[in-house]
């Protein structure tokens, strides 16, 4: 998949992750839920903060795609190597061992 992660000063932040070579629907039909794949769409926006006891970002989850996931806490744990970032899920989906994300810092030069 691909997408992009904006963490802003204000603490305001927002994700958008797509599979463009996803499965296509035809007009008009529900996509499916979220889940392990990148079948479907990710987005969500809110507040962020730092666990002050570890590695960890937490995203406050003010609006989603889904809206049933909205006003939960989403716990990334983080890890910074130069201009890249990685986050993995702080809890693990039972039967995935695991996964991370991995966003590259778009350069100010244009």
């Amino acid at each position: 998949g691909t997408g992009y992660i904006i963490y802003d000063p204000s603490h305001t932040m927002c994700v958008f992750l797509a599979n463009p070579d996803g499965p296509r629907t035809p007009e008009g039909q529900p996509r499916g839920e979220p889940g392990s794949s990148m079948d479907s769409p990710a987005a969500y926006c809110g507040r962020w903060h730092i666990n002050p006891v570890g590695p960890m970002v937490i995203h406050e989850t003010e609006l989603d795609v889904f809206p049933q996931h909205m006003g939960q806490d989403r716990g990334r744990k983080f890890n910074r190597e130069g201009d890249m970032l990685f986050l993995r899920p702080a809890i693990t989906t039972p039967g995935i061992v695991d996964y991370y994300l991995q966003f590259q810092r778009v350069s100010d030069n244009k």
